[in-house]
């Protein structure tokens, strides 16, 4: 069952970036360079559901960016996606491949940090800045927009409050994207990315091979997030910042078949279970799907042959990595219950009297 969005009507724009618009690639190719494994076991509900993943840094990876524990236990049944099989919250969590001390919060506020160091991320007022315009293309989307998360709430992070250490291998550019990234979530939501102190569950953010993240918090010890070549974007570091907050790609959504169409046809042999949709009990859904998502597939994303493989039910572009959505901040607020942002100001008077004038 959709959820109603409060974040809608709180005036928040989409932050996006000035990176190109070019499609990563790299996304779901990291996916198919790797020999793909199929284990079939039931979900929450009892049913058989097969799961494609490939072993990337140790790390069992689904739907090109997701992990889902290691390749050991995913391989004889226990997998985790929270919200969609059963006991998720209980895998043991594969060792970090870095391990990192906990950091003392530094002074500066550089974007670009010195190897090592854990930049300090500004958090204005919740609501207090103005948003950006929003983009022309979301305007074109059918219906609000929305979002994806699980449905397991206990693998939400409590207060929304995320510790966080960077790794000392993670590029300067990486640095820079993650950076920016956190200030737009402090910018639009409540979420608060703060320098690990001495808390047992937190985020290492590391530059392994591309880019994956689990969804939803593990709970104690560190979980790694990955902005290795080719991610080093603000827009790629908020969708896996986004995974670690418990969302899913959106084009998995349960009620997506109102809004695409997925070609397997053209779907890489061995790779159709990219394209899963959940069911209603395996997701909390915020609005409808959501076609300028930083969190959705691009139209050939794993093509056998570079035609569509998701198709728009309506002519608009898809997969962004520039940064969040509308809908994207909507439905952050909204699941880690936010306050409402400062509402927008009231149109001006229009010349002459007798009306307004609309922005536009």
């Amino acid at each position: 069952m959709a959820t109603l969005i409060s974040g809608l009507l709180a005036g928040a724009g989409p932050a996006l970036a000035d990176d190109d618009d070019d499609l990563p690639d790299w996304l779901w190719q990291q996916q198919t360079e790797h020999p793909a494994n199929l284990v079939t076991v039931p979900d929450i509900t009892g049913r058989p559901r097969t799961i494609g993943f490939v072993d990337i840094d140790g790390y069992a990876v689904t739907e090109g960016d997701i992990v889902i524990g290691s390749p050991t236990d995913a391989t004889s049944g226990k997998i985790r996606l929270p919200g969609v099989f059963p006991g998720a919250e209980r895998l043991a969590v594969p060792p970090a491949r870095i391990a990192v001390p906990p950091p003392e919060a530094p002074a500066a506020t550089s974007t670009r940090q010195a190897a090592g160091t854990t930049p300090k991320v500004t958090a204005p007022p919740a609501g207090s800045a103005a948003s950006p315009a929003r983009p022309a293309r979301l305007a074109a989307c059918p219906g609000g927009p929305g979002g994806t998360a699980t449905s397991q709430d206990d693998t939400l992070w409590p207060g929304g409050k995320v510790p966080y250490v960077l790794a000392p291998d993670l590029t300067p550019a990486a640095r820079e994207a993650v950076t920016l990234a956190m200030q737009d979530f402090h910018r639009h939501t409540c979420v608060r990315f703060v320098p690990r102190t001495d808390e047992a569950g937190y985020l290492t953010i590391v530059s392994g091979t591309g880019c994956y993240s689990y969804v939803g918090r593990l709970g104690t010890g560190s979980q790694e997030l990955s902005l290795g070549k080719g991610c080093e974007r603000k827009g790629t570091a908020i969708h896996e910042l986004l995974h670690a907050l418990g969302f899913y790609h959106e084009h998995s959504r349960s009620d997506r078949d109102s809004a695409v169409t997925v070609h397997l046809e053209n779907v890489m042999k061995g790779y159709e279970t990219q394209f899963h949709k959940l069911s209603p009990e395996q997701n909390h859904l915020y609005g409808l799907l959501d076609y300028d998502s930083v969190m959705l597939y691009g139209q050939t994303f794993f093509s056998a042959n570079g035609r569509d493989t998701l198709l728009p039910l309506v002519p608009v572009p898809i997969g962004q990595r520039q940064g969040f959505s509308r809908g994207d901040l909507a439905a952050v607020r909204t699941l880690y219950r936010c306050p409402p942002a400062d509402p927008p100001p009231a149109p001006a008077p229009a010349p002459g009297g007798g009306g307004t004038s609309v922005p536009s």
